[in-house]
């Protein structure tokens, strides 16, 4: 974890520095697998910079990600870097940062220790396995782990937000998540199931009426 008198030294925000440092790394990485780095973000800005040294090893030589915080250690994970501690770390807070792994040693996700990490970052991890993606992700992360903000939109609960909430709008998975989560936070997952029982009740009353 980087001291706050380091950031204070280069004017970043403590509340911000997390996302300076994915979008830091992400233009970074994009520059390493790229001829012309291209990146057009909230705190930094390319256009066509000549990658001029493309490195040796592809796609990029490996990553090493320092830290004390066992939080981050699934986020390593989920990008493939290796994880490493910080300065003097007594033997059960090395621990703590393995056991907070969310990937054994086969290279199994073990499910039970993403209830420990920000919802953001459990689903980065499962959206990394092969065929799982975000409608997946948020269903297990919401029935089966506990993340009472992850909100699956499926196409009843996609009806009842875009009738009774969005005007009719029509806005992709990621928009509408977001959608619900600025609107009902850390109840957004309770919120999806009310919506979609509601809806599923006037499915069946129309179709009762439909066929009396």
């Amino acid at each position: 974890m980087v001291s706050p008198f380091e950031l204070n030294h280069h004017n970043i925000d403590a509340e911000t520095s997390r996302e300076v440092f994915l979008e830091a790394f992400d233009a970074v990485t994009h520059g390493l697998t790229h001829e012309k780095l291209d990146h057009s973000g909230k705190h930094f800005s390319y256009q066509g910079v000549p990658m001029e040294l493309a490195p040796a090893q592809q796609p990029h030589p490996p990553f090493w990600y320092p830290s004390s915080n066992p939080e981050s250690s699934p986020w390593s994970d989920s990008q493939g870097l290796n994880f490493l501690t910080l300065g003097k770390v007594e033997l059960a807070g090395v621990e703590d940062l393995v056991e907070c792994f969310p990937v054994d040693g086969l290279g199994e996700v073990k499910l039970e220790h993403l209830r420990r990490v920000p919802y953001r970052e459990a689903k980065e991890v499962l959206t990394s396995l092969p065929g799982v993606g975000d409608k997946v992700a948020d269903c297990v992360l919401l029935f089966s782990l506990d993340k009472m903000d992850a909100c699956p939109i499926d196409r009843w609960v996609r009806r009842a937000m875009e009738e009774w909430y969005l005007d009719g709008d029509k806005l992709n998975y990621r928009d509408i998540r977001a959608w619900s989560l600025e609107r009902w936070g850390g109840y957004a997952g309770y919120a999806q199931q009310y919506l979609f029982h509601q809806k599923r009740l006037e499915g069946q009353v129309q179709g009762l009426a439909l066929h009396p």
